[in-house]
């Protein structure tokens, strides 16, 4: 498996000559022995990982000896070439295929964490590649990527935090997971900006594509579970729930791996519930004991996609009785805060129509299961589009869940008085359409104009 440094060198020097002289066939040659030039492009990609260690010591990479730095150089830019399809659209695939394994490897390590600036930079490059094409990852690069994103929080924020005698809030849930259950809400403001912070949130959109891709848009269910083990071997919920509170870079892809998560399976709607994602979405102390910073309301205000996933989370969590327990408990700011969103998705139009659906089925849950707090702390702009959604002419899930809502509140003085106008309005056929409002782009006229 292992061949001397030099001889390894000689040919990626003759590679690279042939690539800048004999481009054309060059390409003839790939392309007609297209799995050999996947194992050149993985042995590539393992040289450009294989650095000396401390002290000047060789350390041999994966496959590969240490090479000289301007024969790693020649490497990355033989493989940025393949990746920025030179060689056509065929070797280009050929070049993720092979060079993906090396992204992040079993213990996190990686083209992101390699010292050389053009390895890393070639990590970005691929990264991006994942992205545009979530089939090319399979489920034990979903666990390695997790496993990358969580050395980097480790060794970044969370020893700089250590180091500067700051206590990480942390919340320990070893009677539901084992003794390394635990999640750690170390402070990312700052981070995030940094190139390894925008690594760890390019890394976790592969993962959050990958699974959208696994679990909403093919239906395989053998490789969706799969990737579902992957997740959960890589603790993915211990991981990603602390970033829901993270910076939106973060956040937002947080957000979309626990939507595909709980709408692939009740199970794990019922522990992203009790591992505290629903507190976390509500604005909720999280952890409760020494609770952490929190840009859940700046993700939330600033990314569509973002209010999207969490309307998702908790249309489909609600019926949870960590979810019932919250209401009861802190039934005035949970409600605020789902009326905040309601607001914003129906401002966000069309796109987020089906959003808007689900913020309603969260409040039918609600009402069914804990009337209460909604009777209490439900305000009078929320009352308009949940008459009108009563009137529609085509009956629906969507409009029997309104109808039962307003009945609910009809059996609260407060809210009976509150209603009284605006179901008359709308017999009387003078109150506004809220399916066409809710249609309309942007901030569009309507009783939840006013919300913020």
């Amino acid at each position: 498996r292992k061949v001397d440094a030099a001889i390894c060198e000689g040919l990626v020097e003759l590679a690279a000559g042939l690539w800048q002289h004999c481009r054309l066939r060059s390409v003839e040659l790939l392309q007609a022995h297209g799995t050999a030039a996947e194992q050149a492009v993985s042995f590539l990609a393992k040289a450009a990982l294989a650095e000396p260690a401390v002290g000047g010591d060789s350390h041999d990479g994966p496959d590969s000896p240490v090479l000289d730095a301007e024969c790693r150089e020649k490497a990355i830019s033989l493989l940025s070439s393949f990746l920025s399809g030179d060689g056509g659209p065929r070797l280009e695939r050929r070049a993720v295929r092979g060079a993906a394994p090396q992204l992040v490897g079993q213990h996190g390590d990686g083209l992101f964490t390699a010292a050389l600036p053009a390895a890393r930079a070639l990590g970005a490059q691929l990264a991006q590649h994942a992205l545009a094409d979530p089939l090319l990852v399979s489920a034990r690069e979903v666990r390695n990527l997790l496993a990358g994103i969580n050395l980097l929080i480790t060794s970044g924020p969370c020893e700089d935090d250590a180091a500067a005698g700051r206590s990480i809030p942390m919340a320990s849930f070893v009677e539901l997971a084992g003794e390394d259950a635990s999640m750690k809400f170390p402070d990312l403001e700052a981070w995030v900006q940094t190139e390894s912070g925008q690594h760890a949130a390019l890394m976790l959109q592969i993962v959050a594509k990958v699974l959208e891709y696994r679990f909403l848009l093919k239906d395989r269910e053998l490789e969706r579970n799969d990737f579902e083990v992957a997740f959960h071997a890589s603790r993915g919920l211990f991981l990603t729930i602390p970033l829901v509170q993270a910076p939106m870079a973060l956040a937002e892809p947080a957000l979309l791996c626990l939507s595909c998560l709980v709408q692939a399976s009740p199970d794990a709607a019922c522990d992203v519930s009790t591992l505290g994602a629903l507190r976390a979405l509500l604005g909720l102390p999280m952890p409760e004991a020494n609770p952490a910073p929190s840009f859940v309301e700046d993700t939330l205000k600033g990314s569509a996609a973002a209010r999207a996933h969490a309307a998702k989370v908790l249309s489909r969590c609600v019926e949870s009785e960590v979810a019932m327990d919250i209401f009861q408990s802190s039934g005035e700011k949970a409600i605020k805060e789902l009326v905040k969103l309601a607001t914003r998705l129906h401002r966000d139009g069309k796109g987020n129509l089906e959003s808007f659906h689900d913020i309603i089925h969260v409040f039918f849950a609600i009402s069914q299961h804990r009337p209460g707090p909604l009777c209490c702390f439900m305000p009078e702009d929320m009352l308009y589009p949940l008459v009108e959604l009563t009137s529609e002419r085509e009956r629906t899930e969507v409009t029997e869940r309104a109808e039962a809502i307003v009945e609910t509140l009809k059996r609260d003085r407060r809210c009976k008085k509150l209603l009284r106008p605006i179901i008359r309005r709308r017999d009387e056929g003078t109150s506004y359409d809220v399916e066409e409002e809710l249609l309309k782009p942007g901030d569009g006229p309507g009783p939840l104009g006013g919300l913020g």
